[in-house]
C-alpha cells in the first residue's frame, strides 16, 4: 500500500468475505502485527482503521488524506469487484 501515501496499510476492508486458506509457508504474511486496515466511513475510526475524514476543507492534511485514502479504498473496490464476476 506504500502506492499510495499509507506505509504500514495491510489492506482495505469492505462488505464481502472471501474465504482464504492459512499457507502452509510464510504465515507471519497474514497477520496484522504492525498494520492498519483502511475502511470506508461505514465504519469507525480505531487504532488499526483508518477512515477519511467527514468533509474536510479543500487544499487541508485531511483533504489530502481522504485523497490518499479513496484511492487506497478504490483498488480493493476494484478487486472485490472482478472476484465477484
Amino acid at each position: 500500500m506504500n502506492k499510495y501515501e499509507f506505509p504500514g496499510a495491510l489492506g482495505a476492508i469492505d462488505g464481502t468475505h472471501i474465504a482464504i486458506l492459512k499457507p502452509s509457508e510464510d504465515e507471519h504474511n497474514f497477520i496484522n502485527s504492525k498494520g492498519w486496515l483502511i475502511g470506508d466511513s461505514g465504519y469507525p475510526q480505531s487504532s488499526i482503521l483508518m477512515t477519511p475524514y467527514r468533509d474536510p476543507a479543500e487544499g487541508t492534511p485531511e483533504a489530502r488524506y481522504n485523497y490518499a485514502h479513496i484511492r487506497s479504498r478504490n483498488t480493493t473496490q476494484r478487486c472485490i469487484g472482478v472476484l465477484k464476476k
